[in-house]
């Protein structure tokens, strides 16, 4: 009996790190990285947006944002991607905050004039991963959703 429990332990011993190494994904890449992937998974064509045009449309100072990436489509659409890597974590969650007022923001102006760019305003979302937060805004929400489930 001791020798059976004996051998399972070292059974388990010896799978668990196993189990935990299947599970493991990789850290999010740099905005300019990401962005790519999102755009592989179906955005429309997107223009770039500067530094300033981010200050004076989210409030979000550039010098709070080690490095980022917006687009607004050439189309004049709905969609509005906007990446930022913050400098600290105090950055991220007023970058976080002003993303979550600018997004409310774009709903409201569609309830109130836009009504056919509801649908997907409603499915859009801002999160937060780490450093890394993230407005996106898009026709197709769950692909890219599906891109941020490949890391941690």
């Amino acid at each position: 009996m001791k020798k059976r429990r004996l051998c399972l332990l070292l059974l388990l011993s010896l799978l668990l790190p196993l189990a935990s190494c299947a599970e493991k994904k990789p850290a999010f890449p740099a905005p300019e990285a990401l962005y790519g992937e999102l755009e592989a998974a179906g955005l429309p064509e997107m223009l770039p947006m500067g530094a300033e045009y981010l200050e004076a449309v989210t409030g979000v100072d550039p010098a709070s944002c080690e490095s980022f990436v917006y687009r607004l489509p050439a189309d004049l659409g709905p969609e509005e991607i906007l990446l930022i890597l913050a400098t600290d974590d105090a950055a991220a969650e007023e970058i976080q905050q002003k993303l979550e007022r600018r997004l409310e923001d774009r709903r409201a102006d569609a309830r109130r004039y836009l009504t056919e760019q509801l649908p997907v305003l409603d499915a859009s979302l801002v999160r937060r991963d780490g450093r890394l937060v993230s407005l996106l805004i898009a026709g197709d929400t769950e692909a890219l959703r599906k891109v941020y489930g490949q890391y941690r």
